[in-house]
């Protein structure tokens, strides 16, 4: 199955931040997809046929983006968006209907998480919310393509909303986390060269640029000093 990561285009032409609780337009930082390069290199480990298109950092046009998913030939496409740029990265969702109407659409927005299945409904090309945070939409994403691969229904897969007969269907939350010593490194291979990311035009000097995010457990030792 050939699944397509896209970081959509900027917006009217400023960079956009489409992680988790730092979903906004920000003019000054170009970054990693981050949590979409983490989902691919759990997929390819797992035999998938995985591409990323980063939009944002190449200050691709949404023409541009549409040739490139053209090109990609995708069973699906997963995409970020945001509340600030919902109506512009749906662009994704139209784009890839339009070139490949039996492709699968995914999207992915921490912040409007509890509107999902409004989003669903208000969005025709849109096919699938991925409700979840870090952690879990590495396990969502892959028990939703194992379903697809074994022909089982979504309603088996915990952790999205979906479109059934023009509805929205909500599967309820994933509790169930990735292990976090088993996630292979972020699929930064995928990217464009990290150079071409910074974050502030002042300091691109200081490129390669990234983010890392690590799992940090604290124990905590109660102690009485006399």
């Amino acid at each position: 199955m050939k699944i397509l990561f896209v970081n959509p285009p900027r917006y009217d032409g400023l960079p956009v931040i489409r992680e988790d609780r730092c979903e906004i337009v920000n003019r000054y930082l170009v970054n990693p997809p981050y949590s979409l390069i983490q989902i691919a290199a759990v997929l390819r480990e797992k035999g998938e046929e995985v591409q990323v298109i980063d939009a944002n950092c190449e200050n691709l046009s949404y023409s541009e983006a549409q040739e490139r998913i053209g090109e990609s030939k995708p069973d699906i496409v997963a995409f970020r968006f945001t509340p600030t740029t919902i109506e512009a990265d749906m662009e994704t969702a139209r784009i890839t209907k339009s070139l490949y109407p039996n492709a699968m659409t995914i999207g992915i927005c921490w912040t409007l998480k509890r509107f999902a299945e409004k989003i669903i409904r208000d969005n025709k090309d849109l096919d699938i919310y991925l409700i979840g945070e870090y952690g879990t939409y590495e396990t969502t994403f892959l028990s939703l393509v194992e379903a697809i691969n074994q022909g089982l229904p979504l309603d088996t897969v915990k952790g999205i909303v979906f479109r059934r007969m023009g509805d929205a269907v909500s599967t309820g939350p994933r509790t169930t986390y990735h292990p976090y010593d088993e996630l292979p490194i972020p699929a930064y291979d995928l990217l464009p060269p990290l150079s071409k990311y910074y974050i502030s035009p002042k300091h691109s000097r200081h490129s390669p640029f990234t983010i890392m995010y690590t799992l940090w457990v604290a124990r905590t030792v109660v102690s009485s000093v006399w």
